[in-house]
């Protein structure tokens, strides 16, 4: 009897040890955000919560971060890593140029969704290759109201990048203000990576909450 007290009580202290590990580690080295937009869509959807890594050793193209938002730093976003220090970039129709260079990315056309619909983007066809997808309106869905505004940065010619700073876009390219609109993030408002999604709540009727997207939870955003 007292060996097996000795070894639940042993047990129980390893356990402790963990659960104090992850929660400093937690503490330490993650945030946690809950994204409320489609901005990001379908590579992040509304209600979905993310683990965010805090140390940044390096920023690289393709990463998802998040960021104070230049215009007002109480507000964070989540965008994708597009653009780098010192590099020009440019804007043809839906291709990304990179001093010059059209950007591997996998575009991918969707059908037109009502602004209040919080699920996925109805994927129709894909072109291109690279190692994250974007998402475009199928031009047929768009109606007259929906041009986009004009792109203040990399619209008309190349823009260059300044020192330090990073060009960030919304996957979901036709519904995101980003980098295009109100220009780049300084390297100090950046906050972290993403790493997984650690939770993800379908909202139902009017902003009401919904059910658990169980195969979301706890899969890598990429």
């Amino acid at each position: 009897m007292k060996k097996r007290l000795k070894i639940g009580l042993g047990l129980i202290i390893v356990l402790a040890i963990v659960v104090a590990a992850v929660s400093i580690y937690s503490i330490l080295f993650l945030h946690f955000v809950k994204v409320p937009t489609g901005a990001m869509k379908n590579t992040i959807l509304p209600g979905d919560r993310i683990a965010i890594n805090k140390t940044l050793a390096d920023i690289k193209r393709g990463d998802v971060i998040t960021f104070k938002y230049p215009p007002d730093t109480s507000i964070q976003y989540i965008k994708r890593v597009i653009g780098l220090p010192g590099e020009q970039i440019e804007f043809r129709s839906r291709k990304v140029y990179i001093d010059g260079n059209e950007l591997n990315e996998k575009r991918v056309v969707v059908k037109a969704q009502a602004a209040d619909d919080t699920g996925p983007l109805k994927e129709i066809s894909t072109e291109g290759e690279g190692s994250y997808q974007v998402f475009y309106v199928r031009e047929d869905d768009k109606s007259t109201g929906d041009e986009e505004p004009p792109v203040s940065f990399g619209g008309t010619a190349p823009y260059r990048i300044p020192d330090k700073h990073y060009f960030v876009l919304g996957d979901n390219r036709d519904n995101s203000e980003d980098s295009r609109y109100w220009g780049t993030v300084p390297r100090e408002l950046i906050t972290g990576k993403a790493l997984f999604i650690y939770l993800s709540e379908e909202r139902s009727g009017a902003g009401g909450q919904g059910g658990i997207r169980w195969r979301r939870m706890f899969s890598r955003v990429r």
